[in-house]
């Protein structure tokens, strides 16, 4: 999870309550050993933009090309739901990330997932990326993020 996704949340820049936004995901190269390479965006990064550096953004990683199944801007996951048990609140997405790739396929590397209400890059906060561990080059198959029965992230109270 990015270190300024809770002031996002606290500041209601990511509303999950009432009229959630709407949850995307996009699909990163190698570029810096992804969102904790050597320049640690994960800490600093508010915005799409922050993190990526394709499609006017300053950031370390680059986002996939338009190419193979995928398409650049990624795929929406629908509205986040809630849930509280045992003091951990728990955001769970509507679906999974979901590409199709074609017989030419491409290379991932990491999912980011981010709040796509604000309509651009400098504008979309960063909630959390996925490490792959390593080259995902789907070919003629279906590429899906299953988000866990755990949800995508979980905050524990005390």
């Amino acid at each position: 999870m990015f270190t300024k996704f809770a002031t996002a949340m606290l500041s209601k820049d990511v509303q999950f309550v009432s009229t959630p936004d709407t949850i995307s995901c996009i699909l990163l190269t190698s570029a810096n050993n992804g969102p904790a390479g050597t320049t640690n965006v994960q800490d600093s990064a508010e915005f799409v933009s922050d993190v990526v550096s394709t499609n006017g953004g300053t950031g370390p990683c680059a986002e996939l090309a338009t190419a193979g199944g995928y398409t650049v801007g990624g795929v929406s996951c629908g509205t986040p739901t809630l849930t509280i048990n045992n003091h951990v609140l728990t955001v769970t997405l509507l679906s999974n990330a979901t590409w199709t790739a074609n017989s030419s396929g491409f290379t991932a590397y990491y999912g980011l997932f981010f709040d796509a209400s604000g309509g651009a890059q400098t504008t979309n906060p960063v909630i959390c990326w996925w490490d792959f561990g390593g080259a995902q080059n789907p070919i003629s198959t279906m590429f899906s993020l299953q988000i866990s029965s755990s949800g995508l992230i979980n905050i524990t109270g005390s």
